[in-house]
């Protein structure tokens, strides 16, 4: 287990007057003493309130958490970074269970119970699709890629070329420690969040699904063809039933033309589905692979 004193919390804040006392106050009871505030140009009271509790607080250049996080790795000076949402939503308790596993990999996420009652039906569902569609694309085995509480090896994280903007950070953090570094989880608790939320979930929603397009094109186009060519499964079926009751109606009035087409729909719907799954063991094996080849260069 690392030592508390090589922890540093980065909190990314935005109005969040409501929460950020409090979620300061339960770091420093934990002997959370690293607190580096970065503020996304907030216009309540966050700021004074930070500075009250005698924590580094800085202002971010850019806009989003993502240019947040960027600008809160200049003030870090310890070997390990905590991230966390300063909504009140996640327990400084859980944070002992981190480091515990941080020694051995570079990324630990926290993962929430996604059937919680703290979190809405819609963030529910919406994370649980999220989380699955990035282990197909990323052939990874994750439970709560969306966790807005995780800590990642300082120097790992300075040497990722990080792009995505906003709370997608999360995503590609997961997709490019993946692909060259190890993640394991620990279970974490969910609590009521202090204050009004400032995301829309369909919004994000639909920008996260854009940037899981971005990964497969990137990480997986193999993968990403392949389901284009499943999906052509589903017009297959439709001719199919068509054909069928035509042919119930008058066995005379069998449209050979269209069947010949629906076969060839589901040949190509099927071997599309075949590759995909082959694409997603083959990425499971290029992780693999790549991480072997990682701790050889490492014992050099």
């Amino acid at each position: 287990m690392i030592d508390k004193k090589e922890l540093t919390v980065i909190l990314p804040t935005l109005n969040e007057e409501k929460a950020i006392g409090p979620v300061i106050d339960e770091l420093k009871e934990y002997n959370y003493n690293n607190i580096v505030v970065i503020d996304g140009h907030s216009t309540d009271r966050t700021g004074e309130i930070a500075l009250a509790k005698k924590v580094e607080f800085y202002v971010q250049n850019g806009k989003g958490k993502a240019d947040g996080i960027k600008d809160a790795l200049n003030y870090v000076k310890t070997p390990f970074v905590l991230i966390m949402d300063t909504d009140y939503t996640y327990d400084p308790a859980d944070i002992s269970k981190f480091l515990d596993r941080i020694e051995y990999v570079d990324e630990v996420i926290g993962a929430r119970d996604l059937k919680s009652k703290t979190i809405p039906k819609f963030n529910q569902f919406g994370n649980w699709l999220i989380t699955q569609v990035f282990n197909l694309v990323m052939g990874a085995k994750l439970d709560d890629v969306c966790s807005g509480m995780y800590v990642i090896r300082t120097d790992f994280l300075r040497s990722l070329d990080l792009q995505l903007k906003g709370y997608q950070i999360e995503l590609e953090l997961a997709a490019k420690t993946g692909e060259i570094g190890k993640i394991v989880q620990v279970p974490i608790k969910y609590r009521e969040r202090l204050g009004e939320t400032k995301m829309s979930p369909s919004r994000e929603g639909i920008n996260v699904f854009k940037n899981l397009y971005r990964f497969a094109k990137v990480y997986n186009p193999t993968l990403l063809f392949s389901i284009f060519a499943g999906f052509l499964l589903v017009p297959a079926i439709i001719i199919l039933a068509y054909v069928g009751v035509l042919w119930l109606i008058n066995p005379e009035n069998l449209r050979r033309g269209l069947l010949e087409i629906a076969i060839v729909l589901i040949v190509t719907g099927s071997n599309g589905i075949a590759f995909a799954l082959i694409s997603s063991h083959l990425r499971r094996i290029e992780r693999k692979i790549n991480l072997a080849i990682r701790k050889m260069d490492d014992k050099k």
